[in-house]
């Protein structure tokens, strides 16, 4: 039996439905590269959402931390930084040191209890 005499099943483009010439390789999944970028850049759509809204919080967080250096302040009730903007689940680190809860933002440093930040002070960057 020849291999020509085989039939194979028609394949269709994932993006646009359209059917695949078979040009090529024989597993193809798109007809073309637009829909094969398409279907990839919106598959990833979602991923690269999470990644803007994280570093959208991260970056208000760096904000209010510095604006509040800038105002002297080093210590602050957690109430009243939600209302500055400020969200507390959004580091970019801690460590326990001496039974305390270090956070950093970036550059900045505090120490966080259920209540509060204090010792607020920016680090150096090495």
């Amino acid at each position: 039996m020849g291999y020509d005499l085989i039939k194979k099943e028609p394949r269709y483009c994932l993006e646009c439905g359209e059917p695949i010439t078979y040009s090529g390789r024989s597993d193809k999944k798109f007809c073309s590269c637009g829909c094969r970028n398409s279907y990839h850049n919106k598959s990833h759509h979602n991923d690269r959402a999470i990644k803007r809204r994280i570093t959208a919080s991260l970056e208000r967080n760096h904000e209010v931390l510095k604006r509040l250096l800038r105002m002297g302040v080093t210590s602050m009730s957690l109430p009243d930084l939600s209302q500055m903007g400020f969200n507390p689940e959004y580091i970019t680190s801690f460590s326990r040191k001496g039974g305390r809860t270090e956070c950093r933002c970036y550059d900045f440093k505090y120490f966080l209890t259920p209540t509060r930040i204090f010792s607020l002070a920016r680090s150096p960057l090495v």
